[in-house]
């Protein structure tokens, strides 16, 4: 049996091979991703949920097993429920029901090399008062340091609405079904390979259309490949840009701001930001058109996966155009009570202070780091202020130190 987990770009899991016995494989199908939920239960309608940010990724609480809580992305892009290898451990979660003994390890392909993970079997799986029970999922080591769990796929949610609603931060779980594709804000969507998850639907970038995968995995605005940015028209860069985590490694992608407007429904996107990826047509990776979260976190954005729907809603339908790239010049993530830094960006202030991966930052602007940097006034800092107050301390240093780091800001609107 052959189980591919598909994950465009550089975040979670790339490819996901499982061997079992010979009578097992004989059994069952080839398929990408894991199966739904046995059971899904929806007491009342809606359930609310509130959305966590890691680094603007929407993350929600959940009770595995009783136990928790744990914090999961909630991901499109993923096929399955994900979990670190401790937790799987931890709660002693057993082999899925009709595997054989010791047959739930596996092998997994991903930007950074292979890993390996082993299959597990959750009993129920809670988010607030919705409850889903019988589910797969994968225990792997992921690179979130200690502030994420794991990763929860669009597909758990099959039997109810998903809305992500970003500018109230929160998440709802519904019953019920949206209406019929309008072409404006209800358009359908195709799983190609993954039933159930990696939902793509139809931009038209320049006003060729092109197929793009909605993921709320992806910390970016669109991803495309080099070459066909190369065939647009490119106004500012390509610069480098941030880098970004992956399972068994981490990848720098460049940017670059297009001339061309990206359009979906009656929605435009003017003078988009393009991250640029090597992979173009890549049987694992699709076409390596992506639509990330940066841009879906000015909707509320609906999935109706039996339906194979998506609404997008917005309060007013005027033009997007995303702003200058600012930035700290760190990656950070949670570590005990402060942030580690797990890269710095290599022509930023923040470099020339000396700061280097394995640092520790404990203030922001004399709050403490963790309170302050997944927060929406964190976002709001970036887009004002010149400078950060940080208080650090590098690698196997007990001395804190304090600087006033500049803001990296690149491609301006």
């Amino acid at each position: 049996m052959l189980i591919r987990i598909t994950r465009p770009l550089q975040l979670f899991v790339i490819l996901l091979t499982l061997v079992t016995s010979a009578r097992f494989s004989a059994a069952q199908p080839q398929r990408r991703g894991l199966p739904a939920p046995a059971e899904s239960i929806i007491p009342q309608d809606p359930v609310e949920l509130l959305m966590h940010r890691f680094n603007r990724l929407p993350v929600i609480d959940a009770m595995i097993n009783g136990s928790g809580p744990y914090r999961l992305v909630v991901d499109t892009g993923a096929a399955g429920l994900i979990l670190k290898t401790e937790i799987v451990k931890k709660l002693e979660l057993p082999a899925p029901p009709g595997l054989p003994p010791g047959a739930g390890r596996v092998q997994l392909a991903s930007p950074g090399g292979p890993v390996s993970g082993s299959l597990g079997y959750v009993e129920s799986l809670d988010f607030g008062e919705a409850s889903f029970r019988g589910i797969w999922t994968v225990g792997v080591d992921l690179p979130f340091g200690d502030e994420l769990d794991g990763i929860v796929g669009m597909n758990v949610f099959s039997e109810c609405l998903l809305t992500y609603d970003y500018p109230g931060n929160r998440i709802r779980l519904s019953r019920g079904a949206l209406p019929e594709a309008n072409g404006r804000d209800i358009l359908v969507f195709t799983t190609p390979g993954s039933p159930g998850s990696h939902p793509t639907i139809e931009l038209k970038v320049g006003g060729k259309s092109m197929r793009f995968l909605v993921d709320t995995g992806m910390r970016g605005w669109f991803a495309m490949p080099a070459d066909r940015v190369e065939q647009l028209d490119v106004v500012e860069g390509p610069v480098a840009g941030l880098k970004s985590l992956a399972v068994g490694g981490s990848s720098r992608r460049s940017i670059a701001r297009l001339g061309t407007s990206i359009a979906f429904g009656h929605y435009t996107v003017n003078k988009p930001l393009v991250s640029l990826q090597g992979v173009d047509g890549d049987p694992i990776l699709g076409t390596g058109l992506v639509l990330g979260t940066l841009l879906l976190e000015h909707f509320e954005v609906t999935f109706d996966v039996r339906n194979s729907l998506v609404r997008f809603a917005r309060e007013s339908n005027t033009p997007i155009t995303p702003p200058s790239v600012r930035m700290l010049g760190l990656g950070l993530r949670r570590k005990g009570q402060a942030m580690e830094v797990w890269s710095v960006y290599p022509e930023s202030h923040a470099a020339s202070l000396g700061i280097i991966e394995g640092s520790l930052v404990h203030e922001l602007n004399g709050r403490p780091a963790r309170e302050l940097y997944h927060a929406n006034e964190w976002r709001e800092l970036l887009r004002s202020a010149e400078t950060v107050k940080l208080r650090y301390s590098l690698p196997e240093s007990n001395q804190s130190q304090t600087a006033d780091v500049r803001i990296v800001d690149l491609l301006s609107p």
